[in-house]
């Protein structure tokens, strides 16, 4: 099998079937054990995933969010309504990550309005990196390969192998943008 210049759900999950020695699917029509497999796991795999580390092709920015009509009883002053792809909140603008807090599908903190940075739920998988596609079928291998090879070695195994292409994937999404000037430190600012 090869992957796809652009590859679909099918073939990610069929990298993972394959590597836990399944036959491939061209559906999840639920007509064999492989694409019964691939239709229940793959969905959460990839938000579990997706949720690990700020994709840069998964973030996204709101600006401005209107606070929910009903404050929360206690503790802070106002409440958000979490965007509905929303899979994890990575920042609040201008807050410290300890002046906000996430309860629920809402976000709540003593300021209004705010803007939101956040981690969405990607479903094209054209926008995923070659190397997020290498993590997510082996972190679906890993989440498959007890049911598929009734061996937990071999989840072992693929869990190992899936945390070191995780790894690697959010390595080089990290190197996306990084600024060539360097930042001053705190002793050269001191010596100005």
């Amino acid at each position: 099998m090869t992957l796809q210049a652009n590859p679909t759900e099918i073939s990610i999950c069929n990298l993972a079937l394959t590597s836990v020695g399944r036959d491939v699917i061209t559906d999840f029509l639920g007509n064999t054990e492989e694409e019964i497999l691939a239709e229940l796991h793959y969905p959460i795999a990839r938000d579990s995933l997706l949720e690990q580390a700020p994709w840069t092709f998964a973030m996204e920015r709101l600006s401005d969010l209107p606070n929910l009509a009903a404050a929360p009883p206690w503790g802070y002053a106002y409440s958000y309504q979490m965007p509905a792809d929303a899979l994890r909140v990575w920042r609040v603008k201008d807050l410290e990550e300890s002046c906000w807090a996430v309860e629920g599908d809402q976000i709540r903190c003593d300021i209004t309005p705010i803007s939101i940075l956040y981690i969405k739920r990607v479903v094209d998988s054209k926008q995923f990196s070659p190397t997020f596609i290498v993590a997510l079928s082996k972190w679906m291998e890993a989440i498959i390969a007890v049911a598929t090879t009734g061996k937990t070695t071999r989840r072992d195994s693929a869990f190992r192998e899936a945390q070191f292409w995780i790894q690697e994937a959010a390595s080089m999404n990290g190197q996306q943008g990084t600024a060539n000037k360097p930042i001053a430190s705190d002793l050269e600012i001191v010596r100005e």
